[in-house]
C-alpha cells in the first residue's frame, strides 16, 4: 500500500499514489448489474462541497491478479476545509472521513470516522456501535448518498472528540493496561508476536506518560500501527516490526484497537 500524509492532495498526487481511484470502467469480472461510480466522481463532489483529500494510498495485489492492480481496493482520508488547518482544532485532534472503495467487487463504498492525532502524525480509525461505518452498495444514486454520509460523519465529529476528552480522564491501572496491550499483540500479530506487552507500553512522548485510557490507546496504537520496534520472532531471530500497510489490515487493526478501548470506557462508566 502506498501512502503519503502530506497536506493537501491534489488529483494528480492522489492518482500517483492511488491510480486504482481513477478507474475509467469496472474489472471485467463485473457484471452487467454493478453500478459503477467512479471513485474519481465522488471525488469531484466531495471537493466542491469543501472537503480536502489528505490521504491516498491502495492495496497491492498479487502477481497471479496483477490485471486488477487499476481497480484495487483503495482508501482516501478526508477533512472539511474548516478543520484541515492545525491551528483551527482544539486538543491536537482532526476529524475525518475515511473513504474506501473498489472497482473490481472486492469492497462497496464505506465511509468510516476518523481522527488524525497531530503531535504523533497518526490517523486513527474510529468503530463504535454509536458511530460505526456506513456502507453504499454499488447500485443506485450513489455519488449523492457517499456526500450524505460524508456529511453524516462531520456532524459526529463534536462526539467523538468529546470521547476522547472522556477517555483521557479514565485513569487505567497497571493490569489494565498490560491486558489492553496483550490484545493489542494478539490483533496485530495473532499468536506469534515478536514484542512484548511492556514493549508496546513505553510512551514515545512525555505527554502519554499519564496512565489514562486516551494516552495508553494513542501509545499502543503508534507502537503498532507505525512500527520500528526491534523484537524477537518464535525462532529467536532479531527482527523490527514494520508499519501496518494493506488497506484491509489498516482498517482491521485500528477498529479493533478502538473497539478494545471503547469496552474498556464503557466498563469504567
Amino acid at each position: 500500500m502506498t501512502t503519503n500524509t502530506s497536506i493537501i492532495l491534489g488529483r494528480k498526487q492522489i492518482a500517483e499514489l492511488a491510480p486504482s481511484v481513477f478507474a475509467e470502467k469496472p474489472h471485467k469480472s463485473r457484471s452487467e448489474r454493478y453500478g459503477y461510480v467512479p471513485t474519481s466522481a465522488i471525488l469531484t463532489k466531495l471537493f466542491k462541497e469543501d472537503y480536502v483529500c489528505v490521504q491516498a494510498s491502495q492495496s497491492k495485489v498479487r502477481k497471479s491478479n496483477k490485471d486488477r492492480e487499476n481497480f484495487t481496493k483503495h482508501m482516501l482520508r478526508f477533512r472539511s476545509r474548516k478543520h484541515a488547518e492545525a491551528e483551527r482544532v482544539v486538543g491536537g485532534m482532526i476529524p475525518e472521513v475515511v473513504l474506501i472503495n473498489s472497482h473490481d467487487g472486492s469492497s462497496s463504498f464505506i465511509l468510516q470516522a476518523g481522527l488524525f492525532r497531530l503531535v504523533c502524525s497518526n490517523g486513527l480509525v474510529v468503530q463504535s456501535q454509536d458511530y460505526g461505518s456506513i456502507r453504499i452498495n454499488h447500485s443506485g444514486n450513489i455519488a449523492d448518498r457517499v456526500l450524505e454520509a460524508s456529511d453524516a460523519i462531520m456532524e459526529e465529529a463534536p462526539k467523538i472528540l468529546a470521547v476522547t476528552k472522556a477517555w483521557d480522564a479514565i485513569k487505567v491501572n497497571r493490569r489494565q493496561q498490560l491486558a489492553l496491550a496483550n490484545k493489542a499483540l494478539i490483533l496485530r500479530f495473532n499468536d506469534n508476536s515478536p514484542l512484548t506487552a511492556d514493549q508496546i507500553l513505553v510512551p514515545k512522548r512525555n505527554e502519554d506518560e499519564a496512565p489514562t485510557l486516551w494516552r495508553t490507546f494513542n501509545t499502543i496504537q503508534e507502537h503498532l500501527a507505525q512500527g520500528g520496534l526491534a523484537g524477537r520472532t518464535a525462532n529467536g531471530r532479531n527482527t523490527v516490526v514494520r508499519s501496518i500497510k494493506s488497506v484491509n489490515n489498516t482498517l482491521n487493526f485500528n477498529r479493533g484497537l478502538w473497539e478494545m478501548a471503547d469496552g474498556i470506557a464503557r466498563k469504567s462508566a
